[in-house]
């Protein structure tokens, strides 16, 4: 069941990858130097590839959650970390660019280390029932986090602002994940009376507020570079919360736990060099 839920996260993948592809391009045509104003946010929702990619990430948001019902978070949310590589073909194809070797070689640096990642979890990690009042505690802690990201965001400009609103959307993201897993995870212990209305109000809150600053980080940099940030923090959070909060790592030995963490190095590593070797000269940088 483990390994049907990771073949579901790495289409969901895919579809979120070409779905940011798509609408980055729209969203930046919309966009002024200052950022997604109001004017733009309505030429922005009538733009059909802006629904296109919509739609994508309808489609896998759906195949994400379905994969999280069947698998414990820190299997699940590093997957995610396929979209970084498919983006990154898609934005350096449709510029007319070519892959360099360094950005090759950061791209299998963060493939390999998050496929190692998801090859020692799936093996050690356990799905528990969730402790009490851990959604309470995950909400609050991930709305601090969002709350001075956004911050960062609106006092500055150009790739610090992308940088600030695309992991603002990444942590939003992640909380989002988090909370579909405990109610999947509830519902199959104790039934739909079991949920929590807390992990659903937190669910119903963090998706719109994800989506908000999504659009705002494509308004100011390229997409590859909005899909890597999302796609580090997401399942840093995600896994965080599963090992701190949610008791998924009772089937961890030290030898595990530390193979987990060199493959983790790998991927951010990866992430890193791939963001150096593709953003300074990238023209989608907008102006502060």
């Amino acid at each position: 069941m483990i390994w049907a839920a990771i073949a579901l996260a790495v289409a969901g993948a895919c579809c979120f990858a070409v779905a940011a592809w798509m609408q980055q391009a729209a969203v930046h045509a919309a966009a002024g130097t200052d950022g997604l104003r109001l004017r733009g946010w309505l030429r922005v929702v009538r733009a059909p590839r802006w629904m296109s990619g919509f739609v994508l990430t309808t489609v896998g948001a759906a195949l994400h959650a379905c994969a999280l019902g069947l698998a414990p978070l820190v299997v699940i949310q590093p997957v995610g970390v396929v979209a970084i590589a498919m983006t990154t073909v898609l934005a350096v194809r449709s510029a007319g660019g070519r892959l360099t070797r360094a950005t090759g070689f950061a791209v299998a640096a963060s493939t390999i280390g998050v496929g190692l990642f998801v090859v020692l979890a799936a093996q050690r990690s356990t799905v528990p029932t969730l402790p009490p009042g851990v959604e309470l505690r995950t909400g609050l802690m991930t709305a601090a986090v969002v709350a001075g990201l956004a911050l960062v965001g609106a006092v500055t400009g150009g790739r610090v602002r992308c940088l600030a609103y695309a992991a603002a959307a990444g942590t939003a993201y992640g909380l989002v994940s988090v909370f579909v897993h405990a109610i999947a995870v509830d519902v199959r212990l104790g039934g739909i009376a079991a949920v929590h209305p807390a992990t659903v109000v937190g669910m119903l809150a963090a998706l719109p507020a994800g989506m908000w600053f999504v659009q705002h980080a494509y308004a100011s940099g390229p997409p590859q570079v909005v899909v890597a940030c999302q796609t580090v923090i997401d399942p840093m959070l995600g896994v965080a919360v599963g090992l701190g909060l949610l008791g998924e790592a009772g089937g961890l030995t030290r030898t595990v736990a530390l193979g987990l963490v060199g493959c983790a190095c790998l991927a951010v590593a990866g992430v890193v060099l791939l963001a150096r070797e593709t953003t300074p000269r990238d023209p989608l940088w907008s102006q502060p």
